[in-house]
């Protein structure tokens, strides 16, 4: 199931939850028909989900399970190094279309940055 809203334990603001992966870095947010498209890293990798306006996750897919700092401690060092060691590194951008059209699906399109081991810098495109 999907969870979003703050949990006991879990810091900060709303948490993004799917079964055991949690979003953690959120890197930007779009808009897609009446929901929202965000690109983040959690602990299954570099991740793109789409939430509906109430806040229910309706999609939810990791693009990538490798991310920049392999066998990185989400549990010990959540906040602590995560700008230094380019933790942050996940980027989304509409493409063929001005982002104030906000659209979605087949018709919605999107350029996904993010960043694996090595440091190596990908760009997929992605549809909402």
């Amino acid at each position: 199931s999907y969870v979003i809203g703050h949990q006991s334990g879990l810091e900060g603001g709303p948490i993004m939850k799917k079964g055991s992966d949690i979003g953690y870095l959120e890197g930007s947010m779009r808009p897609c028909g009446e929901s929202m498209i965000s690109a983040f890293i959690g602990k299954g990798g570099s991740t793109c989900a789409r939430m509906s306006k109430e806040g229910r996750i309706e999609v939810w897919k990791t693009i990538s399970s490798s991310i920049s700092e392999p066998g990185y401690n989400w549990n010990e060092d959540r906040y602590q190094r995560t700008d230094a060691l380019g933790l942050r590194m996940t980027r989304l951008a509409t493409l063929g279309s001005p982002e104030s059209e906000a659209k979605c699906g087949s018709e919605g399109r999107f350029l996904m940055g993010y960043e694996t081991a090595g440091l190596k810098r990908w760009l997929v495109e992605i549809n909402g």
